[in-house]
């Protein structure tokens, strides 16, 4: 069996073994959420978003597409989930902010329980026909391959560099533009996983003292940066060892700035909710709930922009790719 058909084998076989047992379920989508669907599907919508750039290309972004969706909506499920018991113990949140987010929540379960009856999810017809369509691509060989993802991060690479250089790095959007730049980076990191071991990391010593700041015990311990290891892969694509845990870095540190903007966002959703608040009415009654020293969204993209202008000026994005 090809390598790359056996990486989408391995996180289909979790989803099928997932999908048997939420059928079972009263609710199947708050069951799959609790389970960690979310894992496997982000990496199968990895895996296709890549090689639809490789071959099959039509196929492929079909494939992502149905990964996707189900991907976004455990994505709305944890996104009201984590907030809903975050709020829950702080007494300076009125309780008709956490009633908001319990019926989201519902709405969000309900939404994906549709979509997974809808497309056949839960009766594994869908996965029939998603292993049908793999059987059919028109695989390549290890050589090619390895040569055709390392060209295509290359691309990626640019992609984003022009979109921070073209914004001057400067944040003006929660989601146009941080959330949209950490979620470009963030799959520079997710290949390597999905990849399955046609990833390695090499590293350049001389990067150890240039990136130490970024270098931190959190970074480098953590299990996202533990690349899997294939027994059968004999090319590889490789990574420069301290670039990558650098970008790690950048990755959870924006991440933790897009979480405080979302938090502001979430209250003023909750907020106008049967209210007939202005948006700045609701964002300035958001942020006094949340504390004085809270930071406005402003403050947020300000302080994201201050970690990622050094970031690009170390070039770390260009010297990602071992050399």
């Amino acid at each position: 069996m090809k390598p790359a058909k056996l990486r989408f084998d391995i996180q289909l076989s979790k989803v099928e073994v997932l999908f048997a047992q939420a059928k079972l379920q009263s609710n199947p989508a708050q069951w799959l959420y609790l389970n960690n669907l979310r894992t496997p599907m982000f990496m199968l919508e990895a895996l296709a978003k890549l090689y639809s750039q490789l071959h099959n290309k039509k196929k492929f972004e079909k494939l992502q597409a149905k990964f996707k969706i189900i991907e976004d909506a455990l994505g709305a499920i944890d996104h009201y989930t984590a907030f809903e018991k975050e709020f829950v113990a702080n007494n300076k949140i009125p309780i008709a902010v956490n009633q908001y987010l319990v019926i989201k929540i519902k709405d969000s379960e309900n939404s994906l329980n549709k979509i997974l009856k809808k497309q056949g999810w839960l009766t594994g017809k869908r996965l029939i026909k998603i292993n049908k369509q793999l059987a059919q691509m028109n695989w390549l060989n290890e050589t090619k391959e390895t040569n055709l993802i390392t060209r295509f991060y290359t691309k990626e690479i640019k992609k984003i560099i022009v979109f921070m250089t073209e914004s001057n790095f400067i944040f003006d959007d929660l989601e146009a533009n941080l959330h949209e730049f950490r979620r470009n980076l963030r799959w520079l990191s997710i290949y390597p996983q999905a990849l399955q071991g046609a990833v390695v990391l090499q590293e350049n010593k001389k990067y150890a003292t240039t990136l130490k700041s970024y270098l931190t015990t959190q970074t480098l311990d953590s299990p996202y940066n533990k690349l899997p290891v294939s027994d059968i892969q004999t090319k590889f694509v490789a990574l420069e060892t301290n670039n990558f845990m650098a970008l790690s870095w950048l990755i959870n540190a924006l991440g933790k700035l897009k979480d405080l903007g979302l938090k502001i966002e979430v209250v003023k959703e909750a907020l106008q909710h049967n209210s007939t608040l202005t948006k700045v009415e609701a964002e300035k009654n958001a942020l006094l709930l949340l504390g004085k020293n809270y930071p406005t969204i402003e403050q947020v993209l300000g302080d994201a922009s201050k970690i990622s202008k050094p970031f690009f000026a170390k070039k770390i994005l260009l010297n990602l790719l071992y050399k």
